[in-house]
């Protein structure tokens, strides 16, 4: 099983999300995917370092992630609501 690594942006980003019901269901998806790193996501981007980036849903929020296979650890890089306020 892989671990978790917060990126210090993706953080506050996680931080910043009002309900504290719509963060546990957050939190709860990302760590179901330690499990299985190599989920698909919705959507895949490669990143600026030729890593392959996915992105995942839950609700109105995205996460950007990506599997550090030599570490183990599954690599969050962004949290982002998809609501306008």
């Amino acid at each position: 099983m892989y671990s978790v690594v917060f990126s210090d942006d993706a953080t506050e980003e996680l931080a910043a999300i009002e309900r504290p019901a719509d963060r546990r269901r957050l939190l709860a998806a990302i760590q179901c995917l330690t499990a299985d790193p190599e989920s698909t996501g919705v959507a895949e981007a490669i990143d600026g370092h030729g890593r392959m980036n996915r992105i995942g849903m839950v609700g109105a929020t995205a996460f950007v992630f990506w599997a550090d296979h030599a570490m183990k650890r599954l690599r969050i890089v962004a949290v982002a609501s998809m609501v306008e306020e």
